[in-house]
Order: structure tokens, then sequence, then C-alpha cells
């Protein structure tokens, strides 16, 4: 095939794929318009946009409309139409005719347009609706589901033998591995294939291993006989002897594995699939091992949004994410409550980051056999697309269904059974060991201490289970600040960022000392929209992230896990946005990774105090009337701050 007019991702070459973006020159529309499929309507008075894009305002309907100038396809080649994600239910239309509807906004999906297309002027034609639908995950809840073509769309060459691309939105290859007693893997490769030829081809697939340096190390060849239209998955295998392993933040080693695809008379096919050796389990004793060895599993719930993006954000702005995670000193993340796109786990198989991951969270409507029918196809899709990524140790799944689904597709992972607090009992019978609860706190029991009550509960009547807590957090507003730690109230919308810094600091006191929790997510690292919600000082949005919605502020708690979780040397002022105070005697609290620091104000030296925990607080501090520098210090590590003491205005009679 020779298409005009696109920009090719990859190379063309004998046997190649190819992968062509068309990202550029969209029109939109936020209402239903009747004839907006058929290829001669007229959109040019629809907006200019260009993917991935978000209408982030509403629930219905958006059209997208697209002209591509293609040449003829050539004889024995296939055209496929894919997209990254669209949320959440995409019809989609080429030259007017009705190519497929996908029910799932956070997984990749294709369709062969091939018979569709013409030499010329071709019209594709999607419509969107992030309504509510009982049957489709999710159906609401307090994250905003913003709808749209959010992920890249673009166009696939490939020949009519090879891989199946029709295979589930997948690459069509798919890697696992498992160590053996002394240190070698067994490498097993599936190979997704169709012959869409009328006669029976005789195919040779060859899968090279190459290291990350470049070197050749392992080789795999099977010769398979498909008839006209059948589809097949073949598996490769073969032992590597002393493989480097992908071992986390410590090193995250990454393999790639070249796959060609012939059928006697030259390569058809050739694509290249990266993934990482490592062995996930957890042992008698609870504790994660990677690799055979303890692995501390320490992170946050992760939710890409953005302002006035939505869920559209681009690749930096993924890149942006994780150097704050890495800052951070996370090892580990939770991806909620949306599955995420392709960049976010490559970003974290090449930082090493342990990733959590499954179906969208929210509310369910009835759990009717078209409801199962649809969240085991976004299953399906999620495993398929993402079983190469070294990073991701487990699926997340809320049902027993859901839970055999991911067995069956993938038992080289973990299955992890979300339930809540409220029944943590619910799937343990059906789904088997669970590995995560929730931990939700109300406004009534806005005590860390609760943590551990749920944590000890759950122990004492289900002890051979494996816990990690999935979500444990509270609000805090960056406007909102008191020199005493106040409790958050709902009905004012009062949310102090002294009191979630305070929070964390208990709750990760619990949790340090809890060690049978294998792992544990802060919900959430950055505050996030969420319809109906009213919090803090701002409406529509779930201001409990440990960073700002814009990315700009690292609220108090990031900077306390930061001296849990980091090496990386550093000393912080809490409470530095309450700059504007009335007392003249406070508390001032550090925190760091260092030993000990040292606190001067306005130049004199206060005191030096050994870091206990992450935090060293000096208490009595006297402040003079006007502006104050407070400084902290550490070696050639410091921060400073300015707080400003006033004369309280006094209140009218």
């Amino acid at each position: 095939m020779i298409m005009a007019m696109l920009c090719l991702c990859v190379p063309v070459s004998a046997g190649a794929f190819s992968q062509s973006e068309i990202n550029a020159d969209w029109r939109f529309m936020s209402e239903d318009v009747a004839e907006a499929a058929a290829p001669e309507f007229d959109d040019r008075a629809w907006i200019k946009a260009t993917l991935p894009h978000s209408f982030n305002s509403y629930r219905g309907v958006g059209w997208y409309r697209k002209a591509l100038d293609l040449k003829a396809v050539a004889r024995g080649d296939r055209v496929y139409l894919q997209f990254d994600g669209a949320a959440l239910v995409a019809d989609v239309y080429i030259n007017g005719h009705s190519v497929g509807k996908h029910e799932g906004g956070y997984t990749a999906f294709r369709y062969d347009i091939t018979k569709f297309l013409m030499a010329g002027r071709n019209v594709i034609a999607v419509k969107v609706d992030n309504s509510a639908r009982a049957h489709i995950a999710p159906f609401g809840g307090e994250a905003t589901v913003e709808g749209g073509l959010h992920r890249g769309v673009s166009l696939i060459q490939a020949r009519d033998v090879g891989i199946d691309w029709l295979d589930h939105g997948g690459n069509g290859v798919a890697v696992t591995s498992a160590l053996t007693l002394n240190n070698h893997a067994d490498l097993k490769v599936n190979v997704a294939l169709r012959n869409q030829r009328a006669r029976s081809v005789k195919m040779t697939v060859n899968t090279r291993i190459f290291s990350r340096e470049g070197m050749m190390v392992m080789q795999m060849t099977r010769n398979v006989t498909l008839k006209g239209g059948e589809a097949q998955t073949l598996a490769l295998a073969g032992r590597m002897v002393q493989p480097k392993l992908w071992n986390g933040r410590n090193d995250p080693y990454l393999y790639a594995a070249v796959t060609e695809i012939s059928d006697g008379n030259e390569t058809q096919e050739r694509i290249v699939t990266h993934f990482g050796i490592r062995q996930v389990q957890i042992d008698a004793q609870h504790r994660f091992l990677l690799n055979g060895q303890p692995y501390r599993v320490v992170g946050v719930n992760l939710n890409t949004g953005r302002a006035g993006k939505g869920q559209a954000v681009s690749e930096s702005d993924i890149a942006e994410d994780f150097d704050l995670l890495e800052d951070m000193g996370v090892t580990a993340v939770r991806i909620a409550p949306f599955a995420a796109s392709q960049a976010v786990y490559h970003e974290a198989d090449r930082r090493g980051i342990l990733v959590v991951t499954g179906l969208p969270e929210g509310k369910r409507g009835e759990l009717t056999a078209a409801f199962h029918a649809n969240t085991g196809q976004q299953l399906r899709e999620l495993v398929r697309q993402n079983i190469n990524h070294p990073s991701i140790v487990a699926w997340e799944t809320r049902a027993a269904t859901d839970a055999a689904i991911v067995a069956s597709e993938d038992p080289s992972r973990l299955t992890l059974s979300a339930v809540g607090t409220d029944n943590p009992a619910l799937l343990l019978t059906a789904a088997g060991k669970p590995a995560g609860i929730y931990f939700e706190p109300k406004a009534s029991v806005n005590e860390a201490a609760t943590l551990s009550g749920v944590i000890d509960a759950f122990h004492a009547a289900h002890a051979g289970y494996p816990m990690a807590i999935l979500g444990y957090g509270t609000g805090g507003s960056v406007r909102h600040q008191s020199e005493a730690v106040t409790r958050i109230d709902p009905v004012s919308g009062w949310h102090p960022e002294a009191f979630q810094a305070a929070y964390h600091e208990m709750a990760w006191a619990h949790l340090r000392a809890r060690p049978a929790v294998w792992a544990s997510f802060v919900w959430q690292v950055f505050d996030s929209a969420s319809e109906g919600r009213n919090d803090g000082d701002q409406t529509g949005m779930d201001n409990s992230g440990l960073i700002t919605y814009d990315r700009k502020v690292k609220k108090d708690a990031f900077w306390y896990y930061k001296a849990q979780w980091s090496a990386q040397p550093f000393v912080y002022v809490a409470n530095r946005r309450f700059h504007e105070r009335t007392g003249r005697v406070t508390q001032v609290k550090i925190y760091s990774n260092q030993p000990s620091v040292t606190l001067t104000v306005n130049g004199v030296v206060v005191g030096t105090q050994d870091v206990q925990g992450g935090v060293a607080t000096f208490s009595n501090v006297s402040l003079a009337m006007g502006t104050n520098t407070v400084r902290a210090e550490s070696g050639a590590h410091l921060d400073e701050v300015r707080w400003t003491v006033r004369p309280a205005v006094p209140i009218l009679p």
C-alpha cells in the first residue's frame, strides 16, 4: 500500500508494518448531528481540533470528522484504523459506512477499513458519547468521566498475511517468562497470526531477542500453516541463560524481541516488542518479592488528567508526572480511576516503577450479563495490549468472573481483588485471595488511627490473605492555612493543608509498623476533576492529591513522603503558605531525610534537632512583628521561608 499525505512513524522497509499518526486537522462539534457520518456533509463551521482532544464540560455526544487523500490500496495490503482511546462509546464511519462500535473509553481498538477506502478523498467520522450507561464501566462515580478522542488515532498498513491486528487491540506479540531455580529464564513468545488470503499459507515465524546493548542473545523459529481466513496463536519457547533481570528502580533492564513473519517468498511483517524478565510473588509472610527478594511497594494513585485537557494529555505531560513521582521516591503507582495510555506504562517500564492497573473505577449499574460482558471485553483488551510491560505486577479486578478472565489471559502476574472496608470478605470466596482493600476516612472518622484498626481487624478475621491498602488519604487545600491542625469540615469546605500533612504523618506511622501490608498507595498524587464534589476552595475537584491539579504546588504532605521514600538529600519548612500570621509564638516543623537540621529565625540560631521519622519539630519559636526569615539547614541543604506577623484585627461589637 502506498499512502499519500501521511507521515509514517516507523521507516517503511520490506516486511515492516507502518503506523501513521493522523492527529491533526480534525473537526469537532459538541452536539449530535444527524447527517454527520455522510462524506459530503459540510463541517467547515465546526471547531478545528488536534488530537488528543476531550470535551470535559458535559456528558453527551460529540462528533469528529477528518478527510484524508489516499492512493489506491495495493493488492495484498490491508489498512487498519486504530483509536488509542475514545470515551466512552465510539461509533466509527468511513465514507458513510458503519465500521463498528466500541464500548469502553480507556483501551485501544482498531478496525480493518480496507474495503471502505477509495483512491482520492476519504472521510472518517466518529460519534463519541460519554453518557452514563449501566452496562459500561465506569457507569459513573466521583471522578469526572470526560468524553472525546482523548488519545491518538492512527492508520496501520500491513500485509494480508502476518500479525492478527484484530486481536483486541494488541500488537500481536506477547512475551512472558519464568525464572528457573538456577536463574535461567524460560521464555514464551505467543504470536497472534491471521491469514486473510483465500488459500492456505505456510508461515515461518522467527523471533530474535536483543539485549539493551544491541547484542542478539537468543533466537526461536517455528513453521505453521494457516488456512484461508484462519487466525491462530503460535507459541515459541526457549531458555535464556543467566538473563539480566528487570529489577525495579535498581535496574529496569529491557530486552527487545524482533519478530519476523514470512510466507516462504518474502518477509511479510516485522515487529519489535520491548519486554523485561522478572518474577513477582507474595511470600508466606505476605511480603512482596521481586526476583525472589523483598521489595518495598510504596506509592500513590495516579490519575493523569489535567486542567484544561482532561484525559487528553501529551507524552510530555506524562513524562513530567513521572519526574514528580521520581522526585518523591515512589516505587509503585496504582492507575486509578481509569486505565492509562501506553505512554504511562512505557515510562514506568523504563524508570522501574511498579504498576497495579485494572478496569475503570466508579459506580456500577446493575450487575447484569451485559455489564459482565463489557468488563470482560475491557479486561481482555487491557491485558493483551499491556502484557509486555514488566512494570505491571498486578491486574486489579472486582468480580469473580473478571478474576477468572485475568487468570486465563495472564497467569504470570498477581490478580488483585479490590474490596471495600465495609465488607472486606465480599470477594474472598468468589475470587480467591484478595490482595487489596480500600480505606476511605469519612468526616466522622478523620483519625489516621482508624487505618490501623481496619488493617488489624482484617488480618484477625482473614489471617491467610495478603493485603494491600489501595487508597488512603484526605483533602488539603493550599489556600486553606491555619496554625492549629484542625479537622476537615465538609460542610464549610474547610480543607486545611496542615491537617492533610498531619493525617499522613499518622497514617504512614501505622503502615510502616505493619510489614504484613504488602503494598500501600496514597489517594492520590494529583488533585483531580471530580464532578459533583465541592472540596476545599474549588468546586468539581477532589483535592486529596499531594500535588495540585496544575502540577505547580507540591503540598506539605508531598515533602513528608519524600522524607520517607527518597534518598535525594533535602530539607523543607512545612506550613510555608501560612505566611500571614497574628501569633508571635509558633511551632516550626521541618521535613527532611537528613540526620539532623538546624533552625534559624532572622539570623539567630534557635537550635539543632535530630530528625525522627522524617520530621523535626521546634516548639515555642518566637517570631518578631513584621516579616520573619525562617531557615532550616542540614549541611549544604537548606530551605527558607518568610512569615509576616501582624496585629490581630479586633472584631467590632
